[in-house]
C-alpha cells in the first residue's frame, strides 16, 4: 500500500487549491524573463479578464545553488505550494488555480 500521489493527481489537486500570492488570479501567465514585448502585449490582451494575471519570470537561478548550511529541521518544512504550469513555445507558461471562495454573503 502506497500513500503517495501521482504526477497527474498532484497536478490537478494544486489546480484546486487558491494561489497564496495571487489570492484573486484563477489563470497566472508567466512570461519569460528579458520579454517585455510579449509581457506587454498579453497584458494588454488580459487587461480586461478578471481573474487573469500576467507577470514576467523573475528567477535567476534556484535558490537551491547557494552552498550555505541550513538547519535540518528547516529542510523538513515546505512552505511552497509548486504547481507545474503548461509551458507555451511562444515564451510563456500558463498556471491555472482555483480561487479564493468569496466571503461576501450572498
Amino acid at each position: 500500500m502506497t500513500h503517495r500521489i501521482c504526477a497527474y493527481h498532484r497536478k490537478r489537486l494544486l489546480e484546486l487549491l487558491p494561489s497564496k500570492s495571487f489570492p484573486d488570479a484563477e489563470l497566472l501567465i508567466v512570461v519569460r524573463p528579458n520579454d517585455t514585448a510579449l509581457h506587454d502585449y498579453l497584458q494588454r490582451a488580459f487587461a480586461g479578464l478578471r481573474g487573469v494575471k500576467v507577470i514576467m519570470e523573475r528567477r535567476v537561478a534556484d535558490r537551491r545553488s547557494a552552498q550555505s548550511p541550513v538547519a535540518d529541521e528547516r529542510r523538513l518544512v515546505r512552505t511552497r505550494r509548486i504547481r507545474e504550469g503548461e509551458v507555451s513555445s511562444l515564451g510563456y507558461t500558463v498556471v491555472r488555480f482555483t480561487p479564493k471562495a468569496s466571503t461576501r454573503s450572498r
